[in-house]
């Protein structure tokens, strides 16, 4: 039996290890498309190696070489100074002969890989359930709700891997809180008002959301709608500084140091 001598008890009560699963089945966002993201990079890669092939394409001078007096080593020479002099000439009957130059190289049907690669990334967000921002049905200007739709998949593995998150926290803070009995200020009792909030980082229709409840007659404090501003950094300075102006612009002191509300009176006194 092997024993490791440097053996000691711990005193969490449990294998002090938490798993942080994504889903039930334990598997990355990204495992379902691996084979998709393969694809996609091949595609990539033939696109440059046919813009490398353009570069290493062969030059091809075919005709009456021997008429036109065109040697190879004025064939080289030629190519060096990045430029083809072809003169044609006459065959034996007299009748005018050419020579022509050009390039080989693989055809590419442009139109064709680029709908192919299009569609694989359309696929690997939709079998994902990660939405492509770049794509056009997220440009100008939409409703929340016509939002939120198009980002309901996402949502939803949110919200799973959310549940599964949460799990995994209360299950470490159980093992912190387990230590009570060797710190005696921790009680498990704590656990029951721990509570784990998640903000995602989404954008929000926030003006709808507003105008909603106006339109529907609810009244909102002003320091909810001070809240949600994001260049106000502390609601209640600001709120303070608020009351503040509205004092010095209302209020003003008699020489008894006595508030008076209304600055001056009308003529007639009242």
């Amino acid at each position: 039996e092997l024993k490791n001598p440097q053996d000691e008890p711990h005193e969490y009560k449990e294998v002090p290890i938490t798993e942080y699963s994504p889903n039930r089945f334990r598997m990355g966002l990204y495992e379902d498309v691996l084979s998709l993201i393969d694809l996609y990079d091949a595609g990539q890669s033939d696109t440059a190696n046919y813009m490398t092939d353009l570069n290493d394409a062969l030059l091809v001078i075919s005709g009456d070489i021997e008429a036109a007096g065109l040697s190879t080593e004025d064939a080289i020479k030629q190519k060096e100074a990045n430029m083809l002099l072809l003169e044609s000439g006459t065959d034996v009957n007299g009748n005018k002969t050419s020579v022509t130059a050009g390039y080989i190289y693989k055809q590419y049907d442009v139109n064709g890989v680029e709908a192919y690669k299009d569609r694989v990334r359309k696929d690997i967000h939709e079998i994902s359930m990660v939405p492509d921002l770049t794509d056009d049905n997220f440009s100008g200007v939409q409703s929340g709700e016509a939002m939120k739709y198009k980002l309901f998949g996402f949502e939803q593995m949110t919200a799973t891997k959310q549940r599964l998150f949460k799990k995994g926290l209360m299950r470490r803070y159980r093992l912190l809180f387990s230590l009570k009995s060797s710190i005696s200020e921790m009680d498990n009792s704590d656990l029951k008002g721990l509570r784990v909030i998640f903000t995602p980082n989404l954008p929000k229709a926030i003006l709808e959301e507003l105008k909603s409840l106006v339109d529907a007659g609810a009244e909102l404090s002003q320091e909810t709608i001070l809240g949600l501003a994001s260049f106000v950094p502390d609601v209640q300075a600001e709120l303070k500084r608020v009351n503040k102006e509205t004092q010095k612009q209302i209020g003003i002191f008699d020489s008894d140091g006595e508030e008076v509300i209304n600055n001056k009176k009308d003529e007639t006194g009242e």
